[in-house]
């Protein structure tokens, strides 16, 4: 008789994309391979400041997707993360098109279960993109690496 095991799968979780992850290519990639996904634009206005949606988007329980890599070194933005507890991903490839993005997404999307299961909010986590398309190719993704964790939130933003 096979042994039961006491861990169980990671449970699925809902992304938040932000408006620099766009309306189309990215969104609709993930939404092909059965990701829940919101899209900023479906909630709010494209000229919502970050600190509102963020707010917002971690009251909601999801994880935000982003390309906007000011919110991790703009403190009034770095302040609402930690205030949420907003678990950011943000996605490293300048100029590498949005399709490719989304499958080194997609092909990531166990590691990030696995990365939220064990890193409680809020943190910022960087997704980068492989350095050999083949990796892609081969199903495989790029390094996904905290950036900003919830202790060095709290270091930053503890007092306040």
């Amino acid at each position: 008789m096979p042994r039961s095991s006491s861990k169980k799968p990671p449970e699925p979780i809902e992304f938040f994309l932000d408006r620099s992850m766009g309306r189309r290519v990215f969104a609709d990639v993930l939404h092909a391979h059965g990701l829940g996904i919101l899209v900023h634009d479906e909630v709010f206005a494209q000229d919502t400041p970050d600190e509102v949606w963020i707010r917002d988007v971690a009251g909601r329980g999801l994880v935000a997707v982003t390309r906007d890599t000011r919110i991790g070194r703009s403190p009034t933005e770095l302040h609402a993360v930690y205030a949420s507890g907003l678990r950011m991903i943000a996605i490293v490839g300048g100029g590498v098109p949005a399709a490719t993005l989304a499958r080194n997404f997609v092909n990531a999307y166990p590691a990030i279960l696995r990365f939220v299961e064990r890193h409680p909010g809020p943190f910022i986590a960087r997704l980068s993109r492989p350095g050999e398309e083949s990796v892609l190719a081969a199903g495989g993704h790029g390094p996904l690496r905290m950036y900003k964790s919830r202790d060095d939130l709290l270091a930053q933003f503890g007092g306040s």
